[in-house]
């Protein structure tokens, strides 16, 4: 359940970071403000779904729920909980998950418009 959660987050995550570069786009051609603020929210709520999905997936490792694939081949239940941690970034998916996450704060710091 809580996978099919984080996969709904990953993908709204990305329709509204999609929506976000629209949105860039076009107040880059017509300079409307309203281009802009909608998609300083889309990309605020880009960040806020990786954040989420994160903590899911952070949860999913520490509990040892074997069951779903990526805490099946990346974890163990006699690692310490640094390595556990470290699962998190361990396999591709949650690299690309990182770097998402943290391109998502970087881009929250330029809202001085």
């Amino acid at each position: 359940m809580l996978g099919t959660i984080g996969n709904i987050l990953i993908n709204i995550a990305f329709l509204s970071g999609i929506l976000s570069l629209i949105g860039y786009f076009l107040y880059s051609q017509k300079e409307d403000n309203r281009f802009f603020t909608i998609s300083n929210w889309l990309f605020g709520l880009k960040g806020l779904l990786i954040l989420a999905a994160s903590g899911i997936l952070i949860y999913l490792i520490l509990t040892h729920q074997f069951n779903y694939y990526y805490v099946y081949n990346y974890t163990s239940s006699d690692l310490q909980l640094k390595y556990l941690i470290s699962a998190y970034w361990g396999g591709q998916e949650g690299s690309f998950m990182l770097w998402i996450l943290f391109s998502a704060l970087v881009g929250l710091g330029r809202y001085d418009d």
